[in-house]
């Protein structure tokens, strides 16, 4: 199947005229990794936690770069950082409740990667590219990060020196622990500053005030260049963002399934970023009539089902299309399990003695032992 016959076949059939999409995220922020970082020292102390950013470190010159952090050199409320392999989270670092996490071998180099770590009071969890990577329980509550403390990007904390030749873009801090959905669903676009539970919000995209690093929302947890207010030769720069911009991102792809004949079947295919999205489900290249929602259902599964399903999802800004995923029709599961076992076996003997239409297997329009070999035979391979 040419996938792309399915789209073009789709855009003339619902109408749609164009689907470019020319937007970007404006700016990032680029660091060289030597005593560079951005440094803000309002108050991020929060008892729930959702810390997330795009990054894409070349180099760490210590072997490890701090993402973001809300703390002091002898202490800290909550970090997350980064090696050449391993994504790192904590909270209370350097205080007797300290509890931390890694993500081993969930980090890469030379390209953007999403990471997001997020608290809920008692488990961590880390994301990365919108993944769920790993999660812990802490059980213990977030400590106030102190007298003194900043909070930094591109490092933890004063003196620690975990700095990394990146670029760093969609810096956003929250007060809840957002969902594996909820970051899927945005972390490829721009957000509404004044979104509820959103903490901070950096863009780098303002050039009225340079050395000042604007927080979108309403709280005006501005950042400084460095350390403070004053220029320096060593401030980070801005450049323009090639960080992947998505106006509509998956938050659920579709998946392959097996189903028993009379059985039922569902795809599930869910796309968020509009308030207006338009589905269509096609079986091979051909259009299914009446299939406009994110779920394909099929209530009773026949041989004729079989084979291969794509959805196509759009909106004004843009379009996205699932996965190719098969329904495979299942002659021995007749329990409906999406496998094959002993249940079958007497699922089977049930509905052959009952008569039941889908138990004749055979086709001849009587229940023998026809029906009955055509069962074993299928179950001994598998299906």
């Amino acid at each position: 199947m040419r996938v792309e016959r399915v789209i073009i076949g789709a855009l003339c059939c619902l109408g749609a005229s164009s689907f470019a999409q020319d937007r970007d995220f404006g700016r990032a922020m680029s660091f060289d990794g030597v005593q560079d970082e951005i440094t803000s020292f309002a108050d991020f102390d929060t008892k729930r936690l959702t810390v997330e950013a795009w990054v894409n470190v070349t180099y760490m010159s210590n072997g490890s770069c701090g993402v973001a952090a809300w703390g002091r050199n002898s202490d800290a409320a909550w970090e997350l950082a980064v090696t050449e392999q391993h994504v790192d989270f904590a909270i209370n670092w350097n205080k007797g409740t300290e509890r931390r996490m890694r993500a081993k071998g969930m980090f890469h180099t030379g390209s953007w990667v999403h990471l997001a770590a997020t608290y809920d009071g008692s488990v961590a969890k880390l994301y990365v590219n919108g993944e769920l990577a790993g999660e812990e329980e802490f059980a213990t509550r977030i400590e106030s990060a102190g007298t003194g403390a900043r909070f930094a990007l591109n490092n933890q904390f004063p003196g620690v020196n975990e700095f990394g030749f990146a670029e760093f873009d969609e810096v956003r801090v929250w007060s809840i622990a957002r969902s594996a959905e909820e970051i899927r669903c945005t972390m490829h676009r721009e957000i509404d500053p004044n979104s509820d539970h959103l903490m901070a919000y950096y863009r780098f995209d303002q050039t009225e005030t340079p050395q000042i690093i604007v927080d979108q929302t309403r709280h005006a947890r501005h950042a400084y260049l460095g350390y403070s207010e004053r220029p320096g030769s060593d401030d980070p720069t801005a450049v323009n963002s090639s960080v992947p911009f998505q106006c509509l991102s998956i938050v659920k792809q579709a998946e392959p399934k097996i189903a028993g004949v009379s059985c039922g079947a569902e795809f599930d295919f869910e796309v968020c970023g509009e308030s207006v999205i338009t589905y269509q489900w096609f079986k091979g290249d051909e259009i299914i009539t009446g299939a406009n929602a994110s779920k394909l259902s099929i209530d009773a599964v026949t041989p004729e089902h079989q084979g291969a399903y794509t959805c196509i999802a759009f909106g004004s800004c843009g379009i996205l299309m699932s996965d190719i995923v098969r329904l495979d029709v299942c002659v021995a599961d007749f329990d409906c399990s999406g496998g094959v076992d002993a249940d079958d076996t007497v699922a089977f003997q049930t509905s052959w003695a009952s008569g039941e239409a889908r138990a004749d297997l055979d086709g001849s329009g009587e229940f023998d032992a026809g029906d009955i070999v055509m069962f074993f035979e299928r179950l001994d391979a598998g299906c």
